[in-house]
């Protein structure tokens, strides 16, 4: 019998790359909110760490509006 793991990411580690791919991609904090559907305030939490408890599908639903793969974000 085997037990789920659960991989859990600081959320400051996520928010850090949040917005280290919303700069290089020259979006604004507003910018990205509009295209995921939320507010500038929103999108700050999220990169300072404030916003905890993000699923796996929105995390994926703010890099996909960014344009750019997760996977590659959250490991560089």
């Amino acid at each position: 019998m085997t037990k789920n793991k659960k991989v859990q990411l600081s959320s400051v580690y996520m928010g850090k790359a949040i917005k280290k791919v919303r700069i290089s991609k020259g979006l604004s904090q507003e910018g990205l909110g509009e295209k995921i559907g939320v507010g500038k305030s929103h999108i700050s939490k999220l990169e300072t760490g404030i916003k905890k408890n993000l699923t796996l599908s929105a995390i994926a639903k703010i890099f996909e509006a960014m344009g750019s793969e997760m996977f590659f974000s959250i490991t560089d």
